[in-house]
């Protein structure tokens, strides 16, 4: 003779019973989960990447920064007590900067998850400068003043453009700071349009945003 079953019995059963619906309703609901996606996306970035590096090295560019660079130099002689003058001279020069990160030093891409939200990370290499910078020598204006009993204007202006190039490589990596907010989102927009060709861009359960940060920068 069976014996009924206890309040335990079905309480078991019933929570088996619900944990394969739920199961189920998952699979049935989601044909691809969000590990699966951040799997995906990796793969299609970092195929484009490569892709887009045989045309540039290893080198990605992203953003470009034109500034004007003075440079101003003075020379004073003095013979005892006589003051022989001071010769000074300038140059004002309008500079692009390009900069780029190094592909070879990695890019890493996953995907989190916020509630409803799918959010694609991109944590990239430091924004480096593209040596050496572009000077724009149509741009270029030059002073140059003798003192009063000194004859050397011209040969301290010539010796001051000649060194343009390698005090601009020097000021270089400085100008990153003001690059960095336009390489960021010119590097969201790739990735963007990867993911869409992709078919993963949008939808109800497809990622529906793009941060990329830089060394140093901490999650928000």
């Amino acid at each position: 003779m069976r014996r009924p079953l206890t309040t335990v019995s079905l309480l078991l059963i019933a929570a088996a019973l619900f944990l394969a619906a739920l199961a189920f309703l998952v699979r049935t609901l989601s044909p691809s989960s969000w590990l699966e996606l951040e799997k995906r996306v990796s793969r299609t970035v970092s195929e484009e990447i490569v892709r887009i590096a045989e045309v540039q090295g290893d080198r990605l560019e992203l953003a470009s920064v034109e500034t004007v660079e003075t440079f101003s130099e003075s020379d004073s002689l003095d013979l005892g007590w006589l003051h022989l003058g001071t010769t000074t001279t300038e140059i004002r020069v309008p500079v692009v900067y390009r900069f780029h990160v190094a592909l070879a030093e990695g890019l890493k891409v996953r995907v989190t998850r916020h509630g409803d939200l799918l959010r694609c990370v991109v944590n990239a290499p430091a924004l480096k400068a593209t040596l050496p910078p572009a000077i724009r020598t149509e741009g270029m204006q030059k002073r140059a003043e003798n003192g009063w009993a000194r004859f050397n204007a011209g040969e301290n202006l010539a010796a001051l453009e000649r060194n343009l190039s390698a005090e601009l490589v020097l000021r270089a990596p400085r100008k990153a700071e003001l690059a960095r907010d336009k390489a960021r989102l010119r590097l969201a927009g790739f990735v963007e349009r990867w993911i869409d060709k992709g078919g993963d861009w949008g939808g109800h359960s497809g990622i529906r945003e793009v941060v990329v940060r830089f060394p140093g920068e901490k999650d928000d």
